[in-house]
């Protein structure tokens, strides 16, 4: 099984730092205009559902209900009623990689 890559490794997320280091933004505006937008917007949003910093892995309500086949609602409701730890941050509830396992043993 393929391993996932971290997401700001990959070329998509490459090319979106690039762009938006364009000082005139003359490389976003043409990618945005032509059929890669869809693609860029999906690689963005897939980018803020799970966030890695080191050793630290951050799964939104979404991504967690996708990887563990339920709904958002019921992580929603872990969390509201303490069995799943999480943070809020800008408005985005967060759960790390280590409260999933500290749920499961």
């Amino acid at each position: 099984m393929k391993k996932k890559k971290d997401i700001a490794e990959e070329p998509a997320m490459k090319e979106l730092k690039e762009m938006f280091q364009d000082k005139d933004n003359t490389r976003l505006n043409k990618y945005l205009e032509g059929k890669g937008a869809d693609k860029m917007k999906d690689k963005i949003t897939r980018a803020r559902e799970i966030i890695k910093i080191g050793d630290l892995t951050l799964y939104s309500v979404k991504a967690l209900s996708e990887k563990l086949q339920v709904s958002k609602d019921t992580v929603k409701n872990y969390l509201k009623a303490g069995k799943l730890q999480g943070k809020k941050l800008a408005g985005k509830w967060y759960i790390s990689e280590q409260a999933v396992k500290e749920y499961f043993k």
